[in-house]
C-alpha cells in the first residue's frame, strides 16, 4: 500500500510534445536545487501556478516492522527540480520558498535530450533506480526494442546488464535493465 498516492511529476502533462525541440532564444531549462525535503512540495507549487516542470520518481519499497509493505515515489534526484521556461518561471520558483539555488545548465539541448529520455523510461512504466555515482564504462545506444536510440552508459550487476541513462550537469543518473544484445558501442 503506498503511503501516498502517486503525484503527477510533469506539467503540462504533454511538456515533451509542446516542447520536442524548444526555442533556446526565449525559454530555458533551469536547474532548481531545492531546500531539504522539499522536491514535492515545489512541485505542487509550480503546477498551481502553472510553470512547466519535470521531477522524476523512483518508486522505492520497504517493509515496515508490523510487516506490511510500504511503497513511496521519491524523487529520483534528491534536491532537483526541472523547470521549463523564461525568467518568470525562474522567479516563480524562487518564489515558492522551497529553492535554495537555481542553475543554469552550459547545454540546454544536451539537458533537454537526458531529461527526454528520462520521461519516456518512466511513460514506459519503468522502475528506474538512482545512480549517485556513474560507474565508468563504455558509451552505448541501443539498437532494438522499446529503448531503441537511448544513449548511455551500460554496466553490469550480478545477473543482469543495465544502462545508466545520465543528466550530465548534475553528474548523476538513473539506470534501467537491457539486455546485451540490445546495444552498440558508440
Amino acid at each position: 500500500m503506498p503511503i501516498l498516492k502517486r503525484e503527477p511529476n510533469v506539467y503540462p502533462d504533454n511538456l515533451f510534445a509542446v516542447y520536442p525541440e524548444p526555442d533556446f532564444a526565449d525559454q530555458n531549462w533551469w536547474v532548481v536545487y531545492t531546500l531539504a525535503r522539499r522536491e514535492k512540495k515545489l512541485v505542487r507549487q509550480l503546477r498551481a501556478c502553472r510553470v512547466p516542470h519535470f521531477c522524476p520518481f523512483s518508486e522505492r519499497r520497504v517493509r515496515s516492522p508490523a510487516g506490511r509493505v510500504r511503497t513511496a515515489y521519491l524523487p529520483l534526484f534528491t534536491g532537483y527540480v526541472f523547470v521549463f521556461g523564461d525568467r518568470d518561471a525562474r522567479g516563480a520558483a524562487l518564489a515558492t520558498n522551497c529553492a535554495s539555488r537555481i542553475l543554469v545548465p552550459p547545454d540546454p539541448w544536451e539537458v533537454h535530450r537526458q531529461l527526454y529520455q528520462l520521461y519516456r523510461a518512466e511513460a514506459m512504466g519503468l522502475r528506474l533506480e538512482p545512480e549517485d555515482q556513474l560507474v565508468p564504462g563504455q558509451r552505448v545506444r541501443v539498437t532494438s526494442g522499446p529503448f531503441f536510440g537511448f544513449e548511455g552508459v551500460i554496466i553490469r550487476r550480478i545477473t543482469q546488464y543495465r544502462l545508466i541513462l545520465t543528466v550530465d550537469f548534475l553528474q548523476r543518473g538513473a539506470s534501467l535493465e537491457i539486455y546485451d544484445f540490445e546495444l552498440e558501442r558508440i
